[in-house]
């Protein structure tokens, strides 16, 4: 393996082309605490916002997330965190019109069977049950040892109108590993729903970031990245990650660079950057800045040899500029910008896609 070289596991592939499948995925792999809330809640209130899904059925959706991550800041392990531990995860995803939200956390095991037969109960109410005991626990506020009397719960039941799933794996004798998801859709449908299985999704994420302080995951569509730009999504990421993630001012421009290459010179007519997947993750005294895209072979492979041709690691930077466009010698210095002083450079890799595609991976090691 040439030194500085950045190999993928097959993990990282499978993740990349399974969220690749959705219409959007938004997915924090991180500590719990006040700044990542008020990080993850307004970004997941854009990517859903706009989500082509029917208003209603967006509501719900945020709606439960936000009730998700209020679970999570009550009964999340507070003691010292152990460092083989898991740490917490949040997801969303859509595809079609179903959503499909899921989170995971480390819990006391002291509070595993109340949990279990709380949410075996809510699964065997019907809906007009569950407003009719929402109401009863308003009334009578009625607080159980959780705190919020149990509300959260049955607001997920509620608003979600399709069973919660849920599992429980044990890390010691003291804590356990709760994770749970609910998928949101119109209810008496006949549409066939996409199936996720997010259960076993958030092992996969586990096993991805296992070791890691921090992953971020979101695709998402390209009016939705264009309200985060104005938002500046580059501040919600940094507060994400317990130090700033991006030290430059400006790595957005990093990702327009890249993409007015690839929209003006590897995508054919028609084809639209929501294609695009932004993938960020720490681990130890390392970060990387993935840029995932999919698309037809022969576009890919395009794209692949224009930009591998533009970040030849074995050139000096002052002989690419001369032969590179403006916009090309922009990429050039913004990598340089971003890299710093680390060892590793950014390089390309392919890796199979579904039938007929292929996924082109583009990975920056970042400075600490």
């Amino acid at each position: 393996m040439p030194p500085g070289k950045i190999i993928l596991n097959k993990n990282k592939i499978k993740l990349l082309k399974q969220e690749a499948a959705n219409d959007l995925s938004f997915i924090y792999y991180g500590d719990f605490s006040d700044q990542i809330n008020d990080a993850l809640i307004p970004l997941a209130e854009v990517v859903i916002g706009h989500s082509n899904v029917d208003m209603k059925i967006r509501k719900r959706a945020f709606y439960i997330f936000v009730e998700c991550i209020q679970n999570v800041n009550r009964h999340h392990y507070k003691e010292k965190r152990l460092k083989t531990f898991p740490r917490e995860i949040f997801s969303i995803r859509q595809k079609n019109e179903r959503f499909n939200i899921a989170f995971g956390n480390v819990l006391d095991s002291s509070f595993v069977g109340d949990l279990k037969s709380k949410i075996d109960m809510l699964n065997q109410t019907s809906v007009e049950d569950l407003n009719i005991e929402y109401k009863k626990i308003l009334r009578d506020t009625i607080l159980s040892k959780l705190g919020g009397a149990g509300l959260g719960l049955i607001e997920v039941a509620r608003k979600s109108g399709n069973k919660i799933q849920y599992s429980f794996e044990p890390l010691d004798d003291k804590r356990s590993y709760f994770s749970m998801e609910t998928n949101v859709n119109e209810p008496d449908s006949d549409k066939d729903f996409h199936e996720f299985k997010g259960l076993e999704d958030m092992r996969l994420y586990k096993d991805v970031f296992q070791g890691h302080q921090f992953g971020f995951l979101l695709k998402t569509s390209a009016d939705s990245l264009a309200s985060l730009k104005e938002k500046n999504l580059f501040s919600y990421l940094n507060l994400l990650d317990k130090t700033f993630f991006f030290k430059v001012k400006e790595p957005e421009s990093y990702i327009n660079a890249i993409l007015e290459i690839v929209l003006n010179n590897c995508m054919e007519k028609g084809e639209k950057e929501n294609n695009l997947i932004l993938q960020l993750e720490t681990k130890k005294k390392k970060k990387y800045f993935n840029l995932c895209w999919t698309g037809k072979k022969e576009g890919i492979q395009k794209c692949a040899d224009l930009l591998s041709k533009n970040l030849n690691q074995d050139s000096s930077l002052s002989k690419q500029q001369k032969k590179a466009s403006s916009d090309k010698k922009k990429l050039i210095e913004l990598l340089t910008l971003l890299q710093g002083k680390t060892i590793e450079k950014t390089n390309l890799q392919l890796a199979k896609g579904f039938p007929g595609e292929q996924m082109l991976i583009l990975q920056t090691p970042l400075e600490i």
